[in-house]
């Protein structure tokens, strides 16, 4: 909607009024007030914004290097555990060379070759005895006596423990240097009997360094002793440069009073330069990580931010002002018109008053519902990326954060049913849930809903029977006596949620299903209603609140959402005792679909399939999704450019898969119906997150998948897609 205002002409032969005159001398003074506030306003804004920005840049530079020691610092404490374990197979293998054995047996040479193939990275096991000499190694040993090393003679010494060495060389006939992973050797009587040691290469340590930070960052990480020497580092240090600060320097001070992590300012010893440095050590080991970024690059970080932030507070605050200065010519040309123009306003300012009163609740509508759709796309890239990761962990590590990622997906998902049902572009879901496994995400938003002086608690009994709700309904539901309850607590109090098996179910319902029912019990230990209260208390907008508190709708939703499911709500309440509310809903003998614990196995396909997706996050989610199940993948971003390669390419695809809502004039129902009028054969899957398009797909009997979808239905939808497209004709 476009509205114009414009000033009308007086003529010469009529004077101005004296309340025109004054006001044009005020909006003169306004104006004049404008044009300066046109000038410093932005001016603050650029200097409070630069300010912020550099305190975001410096809190990022700060993000960055102390995530780069945590993944290093899980990195080192890995491969040295391994090490660790490889030396104790080659401790209890060697453990016959005691006393000095000059002979070794072949079975034993054998032994520690098949224990260094084990792990590729090793260059060299190796037993060295009390002088340093070899007495076995698995091969590639130059070096015939290593009493002169450093490692040698710390455990020489009395070291214990694994010991990592400076890179080395002429250890091996590699030229390139080698850590040593060592241990003492000690005969039956304790006493030094020699080393036992093994070498790798150094970019197992700084080869990962190097993916840590960001290009552009400036930054190292490097990993050291106690005592400042570096044993490798990313990227590597110039000159002769080995430590990692002075002795005496602030990090080393820190290191030396036992300090395990820390974030500083130092001046690299390696380069010179000022650098923001995070250190964290390797637990069990005398090890230390650090990781830097140089202040140089977090200046040019905030520089880049203070330009752009410049490039448009500047001409927009020169506009300005020349915009009140033409303003501040024009009013003094117009000031016989006035009146008039305000006249004008005011009928047109009410015009828009009433149209927005019609409008606001559409617009509402439409505001939650494209929230709710750019989220749901939000979802399917964490989702079909987290179902990527899963195949790519084969030893089950990540499994555990796997799974917390995709219950958190679950947990959004069902917060966009819920703004699409606000918005009534979302239609009821209910399925069968076990309240024991979505209990504590139905009773999270109820902690967020009650003050900290009122005290909840929750239970959920482990006999109680599955029930067929919509999930986000009955969060709802919980939600609005949370309410109710807090509103009966002023000064606090005791709310307890407790959800099991019913003995009986609501009076109206003669019916007894054949699980039984269950029960969800909200007690509080508030002020509890009167009988008249208590008849009229489920009646929409009935509410004993103060106007602008309640709209007397909570109670009434959990009333009607409990009719639907096929229960009811029995209430108790006594003044100044509490209230207890009791939603009884019949329980179900099916079980959930799937458990959510568990994801069951990504299928398995093959074909030539069309992707035509608008968004560039969830199409990179779902491009490698699709390749990894066998599909042929090629993506266009749009419906016109789908029906283009399909005419270019009338044999090139088995399969499409597209969005419905895209720019252009070609939508994804629009494209369906096209290529099923000129391609038969072949089959289209269509995916949404806009309910509204339901009806029309449902009635063109078109494949549908509401996002976000999981990477399963998507598999299973596509499937049969295919299948009945490959089925040949009865």
């Amino acid at each position: 909607m476009s509205l114009r205002f414009g000033l009308p002409l007086v003529s010469p032969s009529r004077p101005v009024p004296a309340q025109a005159a004054a006001s044009s001398g005020g909006g003169e003074r306004w104006l004049r007030a404008l044009m300066a506030a046109a000038l410093l306003v932005p001016a603050a804004f650029l200097a409070a914004a630069g300010w912020q920005s550099r305190q975001i840049a410096e809190r990022q530079a700060d993000q960055q290097v102390q995530r780069a020691v945590a993944l290093a610092g899980e990195h080192a404490q890995k491969v040295m555990r391994t090490q660790e374990q490889v030396l104790q197979r080659l401790a209890d293998a060697a453990s016959v060379l005691r006393g000095g054995a000059n002979e070794v047996p072949p079975a034993l040479a054998g032994h520690v070759l098949r224990i260094e193939m084990s792990v590729p990275e090793l260059r060299l096991l190796a037993v060295l005895d009390a002088e340093g000499r070899p007495l076995l190694a698995s091969g590639g040993l130059v070096a015939k006596s290593l009493a002169d090393r450093e490692f040698f003679q710390v455990h020489r010494d009395g070291g214990r423990g694994l010991y990592l060495s400076k890179p080395e060389r002429g250890l091996i006939d590699d030229p390139a240097p080698v850590l040593v992973v060592s241990t003492r050797r000690e005969g039956a009587d304790g006493r030094f009997d020699g080393v036992l040691l093994l070498a790798l290469p150094e970019a197992v340590f700084s080869g990962f360094y190097g993916e840590l930070l960001p290009p552009g960052a400036d930054g190292s990480v490097s990993l050291f002793h106690r005592s400042g020497m570096i044993v490798s580092r990313h990227p590597p240090a110039s000159g002769a440069a080995g430590r990692i600060a002075p002795a005496g320097g602030q990090m080393m001070r820190r290191v030396a009073a036992g300090e395990t992590s820390g974030l500083l300012d130092i001046v690299s010893p390696v380069d010179g330069r000022a650098r923001r440095t995070a250190f964290l050590a390797v637990e069990g080991h005398d090890l230390y990580l650090s990781a830097t970024v140089s202040h140089e690059a977090v200046r040019r970080a905030w520089y880049a931010d203070l330009a752009r932030l410049a490039a448009f507070t500047v001409p927009t605050a020169l506009a300005l002002a020349w915009v009140a200065w033409l303003a501040l010519q024009h009013t003094r040309r117009e000031s016989a018109a006035h009146r008039r123009w305000q006249e004008e306003a005011q009928r047109r300012e009410q015009a828009e008053r009433a149209l927005r009163q019609t409008q606001r609740l559409e617009a509402l509508g439409h505001l939650t519902g494209g929230v709710a759709h750019d989220v749901n796309n939000l979802l399917m890239v964490v989702s079909n990326n987290a179902h990527l990761l899963r195949r790519h962990v084969g030893d089950g590590k990540g499994e555990r954060p796997l799974q917390a990622i995709l219950r958190a997906v679950d947990t959004g998902a069902r917060l966009t049913r819920q703004l699409l049902a606000f918005s009534r572009r979302q239609a009821l879901r209910p399925e069968v849930i076990r309240l024991q496994d979505q209990w504590p995400l139905l009773t999270d938003l109820m902690r967020h809903s009650v003050p900290a002086r009122v005290a909840l608690t929750t239970e959920v009994d482990p006999d109680t029977p599955c029930v067929e709700v919509d999930p986000a309904e009955l969060e709802l539901a919980l939600i609005n006596l949370a309410v109710n309850a807090r509103d009966a607590m002023p000064d606090g109090g005791r709310l307890r949620v407790l959800a099991g098996p019913g003995e009986a179910g609501p009076p109206e319902r003669g019916e007894h299903p054949q699980a039984g029912w269950v029960r969800i019990r909200v007690e509080d230990s508030g002020t509890g209603m009167t009988p008249e209260v208590m008849e009229r208390v489920f009646e929409p907008f009935f509410t004993t609140k103060p106007p602008g508190v309640g709209t007397g709708l909570g109670l009434s939703q959990v009333f009607g959402f409990c009719r639907q499911a096929g229960g009811g709500v029995v209430l108790h309440s006594t003044p100044g005792q509490g209230t207890t509310v009791d939603l009884l809903l019949p329980g179900v003998l099916a079980m959930p679909q799937g458990d959510p614990n568990t994801a069951p196995p990504l299928p398995r396909a093959d074909g030539r399939l069309l992707l035509v997706e608008d968004n560039e996050e969830v199409a990179g989610a779902t491009e490698p999704l699709l390749a990894s199940w066998g599909y042929q993948v090629r993506r266009v971003p749009n419906g016109e450019a789908a029906w283009a390669l399909l005419q270019a390419e009338p044999e090139g695809f088995d399969l499409v898969l597209s969005d419905i809502v895209m720019p252009g004039e070609l939508d994804g129902l629009a494209l369906a119906l096209k290529l099923r009028a000129a391609f038969p054969g072949l089959p289209v899957v269509l995916t949404t997150g806009h309910a509204s398009e339901t009806a029309k797909v449902m009635a063109e009997g078109l494949p549908l998948l509401q996002k976000p979808w999981s990477p399963q239905a998507l598999g299973a939808v596509l499937a049969e897609a295919l299948h009945r497209a490959r089925r040949p004709a009865a």
